[in-house]
């Protein structure tokens, strides 16, 4: 499952002087850089230290919570947090990690994902069967987009003008839609591998969709969803692009293994990393591109792994970080 950090870009930052291609990049070298991760299992968030590999702080959400996946938008200079439990997400205010505010959207909190422009965050609701628009300049739920099928990752592009919904079928193929992100209208729709993921790049318009239970890695023509390449990576599952769009990283859930993939041919750059952890889940890459950090996740986990990527890009397990229980989803900033 892909964490969930925002989307990718090309211009300026959302208004600020810094020019980034992911919104949560923005800052410059003195700016601080944190990953924030949603502990599943014990209904806390950890907030970590990009650059020294420390822990800040972990903090409880309010109620009997279960976070499952987290959203930094630098518009709005806030963290979001889903909470399948409460059928909520949760607003974090970074400088002091309290939590401001809970947005009530559908039940069945999964997945979600920005626009770049940080006017919407989009939810996945699996058992409502629906995806939640939250308004993000009135933290109020704006529209729910009902489905025929359970959604489970959304993608919403920079611009804000397409989202991207995979959607689960018992006794069908998993498919992937396309949508209209402003007046909600499906525009498309294609068959795709079991348990489908979502990662979109803007510069050649790609949609990576890694497929867990067929082993595979899907690239899709982000405007038609047509298939681009299909590459074997055996528990292709978690998703995340390099800032320069060049690298895709996947996690390969059930075997232990890191990826890394050439954005421009979806083929392996090298061999398969082993993670000492197991259950390698979610992830994500610093703006630099110097670390990947690996959620892992599990009833009994309680750590993130930081991999080091050196720079003829092969991959290196640095150190292991303590979090609460369950580190499910994650997201990486820059403020």
């Amino acid at each position: 499952m892909k964490n969930s950090v925002v989307v990718v870009a090309f211009c300026c930052l959302l208004g600020l002087t810094s020019c980034s291609k992911f919104p949560g990049h923005g800052g410059g070298s003195n700016s601080e850089e944190i990953v924030a991760v949603a502990n599943r299992g014990d209904g806390t968030v950890s907030f970590l230290n990009a650059k020294t590999n420390e822990l800040i702080d972990t903090i409880d959400l309010p109620g009997e919570a279960e976070p499952m996946y987290v959203v930094y938008v630098s518009r709005t200079d806030k963290v979001y947090v889903g909470d399948r439990a409460q059928s909520q997400v949760h607003v974090i205010d970074p400088d002091t990690y309290e939590v401001e505010n809970s947005i009530d959207v559908g039940e069945g909190v999964f997945h979600m994902w920005a626009d770049g422009n940080g006017a919407a965050l989009w939810v996945s609701n699996d058992i409502d069967n629906a995806i939640s628009v939250v308004d993000l300049s009135t933290n109020t739920l704006v529209e729910t987009i009902a489905l025929d099928g359970k959604p489970h990752d959304v993608f919403l592009t920079y611009d804000g003008s397409m989202g991207f919904v995979s959607v689960l079928r018992p006794d069908a193929p998993d498919q992937v839609y396309s949508f209209n992100a402003l007046s909600y209208e499906q525009i498309g729709m294609t068959d795709v591998g079991e348990d489908p993921h979502l990662f979109h790049l803007s510069k050649k318009d790609k949609l990576f969709v890694p497929c867990q239970n067929t082993n595979q890695l899907l690239t899709l023509d982000g405007s038609n969803l047509d298939v681009l390449a299909d590459t074997p990576l055996d528990g292709a599952h978690g998703v995340f692009a390099t800032l320069d769009q060049k690298s895709v990283y996947v996690t390969g859930i059930n075997v232990s293994a890191l990826y890394q993939v050439r954005a421009a041919n979806s083929k392996l750059s090298r061999p398969a990393t082993t993670t000492s952890l197991p259950i390698p889940h979610n992830l994500v890459v610093n703006a630099r591109a110097t670390k990947v950090f690996v959620t892992h996740s599990g009833a009994n986990s309680n750590q993130i792994s930081v991999f080091k990527i050196a720079h003829n890009k092969s991959l290196s397990e640095k150190t292991v970080i303590a979090t609460g229980t369950n580190p499910f989803g994650l997201a990486y900033y820059r403020r």
